[in-house]
């Protein structure tokens, strides 16, 4: 029998637009929702990639380097001046912000004006500590040394890229622990300043605020020989990559302890 002009498409073409659905709403839930996560992470292959197969970090650290004089920009003698601002005093003020940050956590549940910034804040000091703890212990498996360490640079140390072994005849009493950057790390945490401001323009100057404290603490420890570039470029996408989980695990942290609150309130009512 001929077939019926009014017949239905094939089932082909209906079986298409689920898949299509689902692809649309993984785009608009997942990855415009941890936009910020997935270009972090690109970041970190990009520079990854980078450090194998270049050496670009050599190159622009030759810059900071007098071969003649064997020293860098900021000389040893120099940094013990620079430290109380740029070394010591920065490390101060990261834990200053984040014992307020404490603090305001602390004072939301007493105070009622405080309430809104209460998840930002506790992302704040989850993230001065995860996130520095995390680059630690990147620090203690990749065994990268520091510039001013390396035999280009006067040192002992050969320079080798991060996926490359050691020479069989090189040994040293003292594990290399400079990759990623430590100390522009806490400086990056701070762009968690994001979550704790209200207003479109408080939470885009947090974000600066931290971002360039970052940026200014890597190049104070580039001039030192102290890391290559690369090193601050991941502890920075690391950060970025970091700080929204952070946010979301202050919440679901907050939302523990407010039930808890609430089954200890119900257990001492029940006894009485």
């Amino acid at each position: 029998n001929p077939t019926p002009a009014c017949s239905n498409p094939p089932r082909r073409g209906r079986r298409l637009l689920p898949v299509r659905l689902s692809l649309e709403t993984f785009s608009q839930k997942v990855i415009m929702k941890h936009s910020l996560v997935f270009w972090a992470v690109g970041g970190i292959l990009l520079t990854l990639a980078a450090e194998q197969f270049t050496d670009w970090d050599v190159l622009i650290s030759n810059a900071f380097f007098n071969a003649d004089e064997r020293s860098w920009l900021i000389s040893y003698e120099r940094h013990l001046q620079l430290s109380p601002l740029f070394y010591g005093g920065m490390k101060a003020f990261v834990s200053a912000v984040g014992s307020i940050a404490a603090a305001i956590t602390a004072a939301s549940y007493g105070y009622s004006f405080l309430k809104p910034y209460r998840q930002g804040a506790l992302a704040l000091v989850l993230g001065t500590i995860i996130i520095p703890s995390a680059v630690a212990f990147l620090k203690d498996i990749t065994r990268i040394y520091c510039p001013n360490q390396l035999a280009i640079y006067s040192g002992i140390a050969p320079y080798i890229h991060l996926f490359e072994g050691y020479p069989a005849w090189f040994h040293s009493v003292h594990p290399p622990r400079c990759f990623p950057a430590g100390h522009p790390t806490g400086a990056f945490a701070l762009m968690s300043l994001y979550y704790v401001f209200q207003t479109p323009r408080g939470k885009r100057n947090g974000l600066l605020f931290g971002f360039f404290l970052g940026c200014i603490a890597s190049g104070y420890q580039m001039l030192r020989g102290e890391h290559f570039l690369s090193h601050c470029l991941i502890s920075f996408f690391l950060a970025a990559a970091l700080l929204p989980l952070i946010y979301r695990l202050a919440g679901q942290v907050l939302r523990l302890a407010a039930s808890l609150v609430r089954r200890s309130k119900s257990t001492f009512s029940a006894a009485e």
